[in-house]
C-alpha cells in the first residue's frame, strides 16, 4: 500500500519523528508500521526513533531491522527536554483526564494522536487547560509552543481525512462483536455475559468466527444501521454482507424523512441497532428512555442490543439519550445492561474497536499518515487545518475565563 515517497529537497535533518509506546489497555495498533518508517527514513528528512513496546502488533525486531531507525525505551518521550524539533506520534491519549489536570503529563513537544477533546467531551476542558498552561510556560521561556495535532482533524495530501481511515475498521469490528454478543445471548439467554473481545488475525478470521455462531443460532437478527454511508457504516455493511445478512440502512435522507428522531421503528422493528453516525454537533435523539420503555401505540420493544460504534457517551450531543448509558464498555465486558430481562436491553460501546484488527488497521492508517508527514509536515494544508482545530478548541476553553 505504501509506494515510493516523492523526492524531497535535500536539507539537514532537524526533525525527529518519535513513535511512542501505547499505554491504553488492548491498544496494539501503531500509526507507523516498519514499512512506513523505512520510507520516512529513506526520505532523508527525518530522524526516526521508535520506543520499544511489548504490546505493539509489530515486534520490536521488525523496527530494529529498518535502516535509519533508532530504538528507545518504552515511555522515554516523557523524559525528553522540551523541543520544537521532535514530533511525538501515537494513537491514543497521553494519559487520563485527571493525569492532565494534575500535571502528570509532560507537555513540551508537538504531539499527533486521537485526543477526543475538541468537541466538548466530558473532561476535555481539563486536558485543554493543561495544554494552555504548557503553551504559556513555553511563551514565558521564549521557546516554541507545543501543538496538539488531533488525527480526527488531520487531512492527507490527497485531501482525505487521515483519522477516518480507522472508521471502516471500527464499523466492521463493531458489527462483528455486536453480533457475537447478540448471538451468544440468543443461544444462552439474556443473563449470559457477552464474550470478551479479542484481537483477530484478520477480517477473514473474524468473519469465520461470527459465521459459525450465526449458523448455530435459531434465527438471524434484524439489523438497522444508522449512518450507513459514512466510513463506520460502510465497514459495518462490509461485515454484514460477508455474512450474508441483510440490514436496513439509514443515512441523512432516511432519518430526515422520518422527522429526524426519535425513531419508534428502531426499537419495535429491529433486534440490533448500529449507530455509525459521525457527530459534528447537536442532532435529535435516535432513541430515548421514554421510547424504549413505552413505544407508541402500545407496541412491544424488539430492540435488545445497541452497538454505539461512534462511541460518544460523554458527548452532550450523543443521540442515544439513555440515562443508564454514560460510559464506554470494555474488551473484557463488551456490553452493559440498560434494561433487565425479560425484555433485556444491552449496549456495546468500545472506544478502540479497530484495535481488534490491529495489523490491517495499522497498515491502512500508516499508508495515509506517512505521506502526510513526508510531503506536508508542518506547513501543508492538512496540518494547518489540524492546528486550527486545536486553536479553536483552546479558544473555546479560554472564553469563560475571559468573560468572568
Amino acid at each position: 500500500r505504501l509506494g515510493r515517497l516523492p523526492p524531497t529537497t535535500p536539507r539537514r535533518m532537524t526533525l525527529t519523528l518519535w513513535l511512542r509506546h501505547e499505554t491504553k489497555a488492548q491498544e496494539t495498533r501503531t500509526p507507523l508500521t516498519p514499512e512506513a518508517c523505512a520510507l520516512l527514513a529513506a526520505s532523508g528528512r527525518f530522524r526516526l526513533v521508535v520506543e520499544r513496546s511489548p504490546t505493539r502488533v509489530h515486534a520490536d525486531a521488525e523496527f530494529e531491522a529498518v535502516e535509519g531507525v533508532e530504538m528507545a525505551a518504552s515511555g522515554a518521550w516523557r523524559e525528553l527536554k522540551p523541543s520544537a524539533d521532535v514530533l511525538i506520534i501515537g494513537l491514543k491519549e497521553l494519559g487520563s483526564h485527571a493525569d492532565h489536570a494534575d500535571g502528570e503529563v509532560p507537555i513540551g513537544h508537538d504531539h499527533v494522536l486521537f485526543a477526543h477533546v475538541f468537541k466538548g467531551q466530558l473532561g476535555a476542558e481539563g486536558v485543554l487547560r493543561a495544554w494552555a498552561a504548557a503553551i504559556a510556560a513555553a511563551n514565558e521561556a521564549a521557546r516554541p509552543a507545543p501543538t496538539l495535532y488531533d488525527l480526527e482533524f488531520l487531512d492527507g495530501p490527497d485531501g482525505r481525512n487521515i483519522g477516518a481511515r480507522m472508521s471502516p475498521f471500527a464499523g466492521f469490528a463493531g458489527a462483528a462483536h455486536g453480533l457475537r454478543a447478540w448471538l451468544h445471548r440468543a443461544t444462552y439467554g439474556d443473563d449470559a455475559p457477552a464474550p470478551a473481545v479479542k484481537a483477530a488475525a484478520s477480517k477473514g478470521a473474524l468473519v469465520a468466527e461470527v459465521r459459525g455462531m450465526l449458523e448455530a443460532s435459531p434465527s438471524p437478527p434484524r439489523v438497522l444501521v444508522i449512518g450507513a454511508l459514512g466510513g463506520c457504516g460502510r465497514g459495518a455493511l462490509e461485515l454484514l454482507r460477508a455474512l450474508g445478512l441483510d440490514a436496513s440502512t439509514w443515512d441523512l435522507a432516511e432519518t430526515a424523512e422520518r422527522g429526524g428522531g426519535p425513531f419508534p421503528e428502531a426499537v419495535t422493528d429491529f433486534d440490533v441497532l448500529l449507530n455509525c453516525v459521525y457527530l459534528r454537533g447537536p442532532i435529535p435523539p435516535f432513541v430515548t428512555d421514554e421510547l424504549v420503555d413505552a413505544p407508541p401505540g402500545g407496541a412491544a420493544r424488539r430492540l435488545s442490543l445497541i452497538v454505539d460504534v461512534s462511541c460518544d457517551p460523554d458527548s452532550p450531543h450523543n443521540p442515544l439519550r439513555l440515562g443508564a448509558y454514560s460510559a464506554a464498555t470494555s474488551w473484557e465486558a463488551p456490553t452493559a445492561r440498560l434494561r433487565d430481562a425479560p425484555a433485556g436491553l444491552h449496549i456495546l460501546s468500545i472506544d478502540n474497536l479497530p484495535s481488534s484488527l490491529p495489523r490491517e488497521a495499522s497498515a491502512e492508517f500508516a499508508a495515509a499518515l506517512a505521506p502526510a508527514l513526508a510531503e506536508e509536515f508542518p506547513a501543508g494544508p492538512g496540518w494547518a487545518r489540524a492546528r486550527g482545530a486545536f486553536e479553536h478548541a483552546l479558544a473555546a476553553v479560554a472564553q469563560p475565563a475571559a468573560s468572568s
